[in-house]
């Protein structure tokens, strides 16, 4: 997980919104005093400080507001430059699948989607018409018209498709940029709490140094180098080269005379295969080594050390969302 310091435009990928996802800290399975499980020790400041404690709909209610307010934005910025955009209209909970239930540690479920890279619960038709109400205007346009419109949608980061990191995007300029800069009321976007979100992005890019985490990883690894995939250090990384190969992928079947069919190709099926046969791989080395479980643990571990130590800046993060959320 990546925490930025701007607005999320809530078109990012699904694989970005698995990730994110599956970022959310559980609780270990068994507290020590014998009481339910609770939020886990920097859940519970996440929580508080990106908005997710009010109800699904809720939160709905505001990602949708917030889409439509950037998305708006976009268009009016294009237009003042002479393009044409037509607005995302479809919410992060949509591109995710709607209500559609994720089941990863169900081998039925896994062995029929995988990780969710190529396809999904609740996808249906081709993933460029469904992110991108653009897609059909764009294939009208030459390629210098084309370049052109990105370029003045994402400025110097035109030609990214969108793989970039948001905040890098932000950086970049164009309207995208500009837009999401100028929609955002996030009170975590300002220089007090740039050191914080440091600590915090550092946290989860160092998880595999936490305590209890490498002998747990290479538990798994051992397994799966058994079941012949050796060389994968850990689930994380097993789920990261399927979705970098998909998106590779997807991006070359882009540039391709393929691209402006809604059926997929043969190449991505084939791909969907290799997704399911490592995601049931990856799922009975899980199984076998009691991973989740143990991670679990592990995670609620480095989450109080890491609270620990950043006590007072959580603290006043953690105020400063619950203020701002309450004056929108």
């Amino acid at each position: 997980m990546h925490i930025t310091r701007t607005a999320l435009a809530l078109t990012a990928s699904t694989a970005a919104l698995l990730l994110l996802a599956g970022c959310t800290s559980a609780a270990p399975a068994s507290p020590s005093d014998g009481s339910a499980p609770a939020t886990a020790p920097l859940g519970a400041y996440l929580d508080a400080m990106y908005g997710l404690n009010g109800s699904p709909d809720e939160r709905k209610a505001t990602d949708d507001a917030e889409q439509a307010e950037i998305e708006g934005r976009i268009a009016s910025c294009m237009a003042q430059q002479g393009f044409t955009y037509r607005p995302q209209t479809r919410s992060s909970r949509d591109l995710a699948g709607g209500d559609a239930e994720w089941k990863p540690n169900d081998r039925d479920w896994v062995a029929q989607w995988g990780y969710g890279a190529v396809d999904y619960p609740g996808d249906s038709g081709s993933a460029t018409e469904k992110t991108d109400p653009n897609a059909a205007y764009l294939e009208t346009l030459s390629s210098s018209e084309r370049a052109a419109w990105e370029t003045a949608l994402y400025g110097s980061a035109s030609g990214a498709d969108g793989t970039m990191s948001d905040e890098r995007l932000a950086e970049a300029g164009g309207c995208w940029g500009q837009a999401t800069e100028e929609a955002s009321s996030d009170p975590l976007s300002t220089d007090q709490f740039a050191p914080l979100l440091d600590a915090m992005n550092q946290f989860e890019e160092q998880q595999a140094r936490w305590p209890g985490q490498a002998q747990l990883d290479a538990e798994w690894s051992a397994c799966m180098a058994e079941a012949g995939r050796s060389g994968i250090p850990s689930p994380r990384d097993a789920q990261d080269r399927i979705f970098t190969q998909v998106s590779d992928l997807a991006k070359k079947d882009k540039g391709s005379e393929k691209s402006s069919s809604t059926a997929r190709t043969p190449e991505m099926d084939a791909m969907k295969k290799t997704e399911v046969e490592m995601a049931l791989a990856d799922l009975d080395c899980r199984q076998k080594t009691d991973y989740d479980a143990r991670a679990e643990k592990v995670r609620w571990t480095a989450e109080e050390q890491f609270v620990a130590d950043h006590k007072a800046e959580l603290d006043a993060a953690k105020a400063a969302a619950e203020q701002s959320q309450a004056r929108s």
